[in-house]
C-alpha cells in the first residue's frame, strides 16, 4: 500500500477524464513496461471492495471500485486526494462505505482490523464558505491528533461540494494551499475533497486527483449486472437491453438538447435497473402475468420524468421504434 511500483502512473492515469485517452495511455505504459502496468492496483482495489459490506442495490462498477481503492490507499498513507465526477458517480457513497469499514478494531473485516479508526472532520462547502470556516475544520482535525495516539487513529478532513466553495466570493479555499503543504506540516492529516467538476490546479496539484469518466456501454451493463444481483435476481438481455437504451437516451440529449444533456444521470439509470428488479421480484409470487416490456416501460416512466419528451423518447429507443432513430439519427446495436 505504501510503495506499490505504479504509484505515480496510477496516478497520472486517473486524471484523465476520458475513457478512451485512458485507454491510450495504458496501452503506451504496457508497452514501456512491458506488463499490464495496472494488474497489480487492480488486485488491490477487487480485493478491497470485497472486503465492504455493501446494501442490495449498491453496484460493483467500476467508479466504485477505482474510488474505494483510491481513498484507501491515500486516507492510509495521509495523502490529499480530490474527486472529481458528475452527479450519480459514486463520489460521496464511495467516501462513507470506506469510513463505514474503517473502525480500527472495531472493524468487521481483517484488512481495516489492522489499519487505524477514522475520526472525521466534515465540512460543507457552499456559495458562502468562508477561508475562517475552511481553516476552522483543518485545526480541529489536528487538535484530534494531538489527542489520540496517531498509530490507533486518522484525523481526516472530508470536504464536500469543494467546487462550490470555489466559486464564492470570499475565496475561501485560499488557504487550501498552507495546509496541504505536507513537506512543512508535522501534524498531518488526512484530506478528501470532491467536486462535480475539476478545480484550479495550483490546489489539485497538492494531491492525488480523481477524475471520474463518464459510463461506456459495457460499464453500464456491468453496473446492471451488478444490480440485479445484489437483488439476487438472474441477469439477463432484458437489463443490458435498458443499459444499451440509457447510453443511447444520453446521446440523444448530448447530440439534441445540450441544455438538457445532464438532466438525467447515473442515479435515475440506477434506479431504472433498481425499479425493474423489485417489479420482477414482486409478480414472483403472484398469478398476474406480467412481461419484460411491460416492466421496463413501466420503470422508464417512474425515473425519467421531467422533460417533455424524455419518457416518449426513451421508449421508443427501448422499443427500437424507427420514429425516433430516423428523427435523431440514433445508431442501431
Amino acid at each position: 500500500l505504501h510503495s506499490f511500483p505504479t504509484r505515480r502512473s496510477s496516478d497520472l492515469r486517473f486524471r484523465i477524464y476520458d475513457q478512451d485517452e485512458r485507454n491510450k495511455l495504458k496501452k503506451i505504459l504496457n508497452k514501456i513496461i512491458g506488463g499490464e502496468f495496472t494488474w497489480y492496483p487492480n488486485f488491490l482495489s477487487k480485493y478491497i471492495i470485497n472486503e465492504i459490506e455493501l446494501e442490495p442495490g449498491i453496484a460493483k462498477n467500476r467508479a466504485l471500485v477505482e474510488n474505494i481503492f483510491a481513498i484507501f490507499v491515500c486516507i492510509n498513507n495521509l495523502i490529499p486526494i480530490f474527486i472529481c465526477g458528475k452527479p450519480g458517480c459514486s463520489k460521496s457513497l464511495s467516501v462513507q462505505l470506506v469510513f463505514k469499514s474503517m473502525k480500527g478494531e472495531d472493524s468487521n473485516k481483517k484488512i481495516f482490523k489492522n489499519c487505524p479508526k477514522i475520526y472525521q472532520n466534515a465540512y460543507q462547502g457552499s456559495l458562502n464558505s468562508t477561508s475562517k470556516g475552511v481553516k476552522s475544520i483543518f485545526d480541529k482535525a489536528r487538535k484530534m491528533i494531538k489527542d489520540n495516539d496517531t498509530s490507533k487513529v486518522i484525523s481526516l478532513v472530508y470536504f464536500d461540494e469543494m467546487g462550490l466553495a470555489e466559486m464564492s466570493k470570499n475565496n475561501p479555499l485560499k488557504v487550501i494551499h498552507s495546509e496541504l503543504e505536507y513537506d512543512d506540516n508535522e501534524n498531518k492529516v488526512a484530506f478528501i475533497g470532491i467536486s462535480n467538476f475539476v478545480m484550479d490546479a495550483s490546489k489539485m496539484n497538492r494531491g492525488i486527483q480523481l477524475s471520474i469518466p463518464e459510463p461506456t456501454q459495457d460499464d453500464l451493463k456491468e453496473t446492471a449486472k451488478s444490480i440485479v444481483q445484489s437483488f439476487n435476481e438472474n441477469y439477463s438481455d432484458f437489463f443490458g437491453k435498458l443499459a444499451i437504451s440509457y447510453y443511447k437516451y444520453k446521446e440523444l440529449l448530448k447530440n439534441n438538447y445540450p441544455e438538457y444533456s445532464d438532466f438525467h444521470g447515473n442515479r435515475d439509470f440506477y434506479h431504472l435497473i433498481k425499479t425493474a428488479c423489485k417489479k420482477i421480484a414482486s409478480y414472483k409470487n403472484t398469478s398476474d402475468y406480467i412481461n419484460n416490456e411491460r416492466i421496463a416501460l413501466e420503470s422508464i416512466e417512474r425515473n425519467f420524468g421531467g422533460l417533455d419528451f424524455s419518457i416518449s423518447d426513451f421508449k421508443k429507443i427501448f422499443l427500437d421504434k424507427d420514429e425516433v432513430s430516423d428523427r435523431y439519427d440514433i445508431k442501431r446495436n
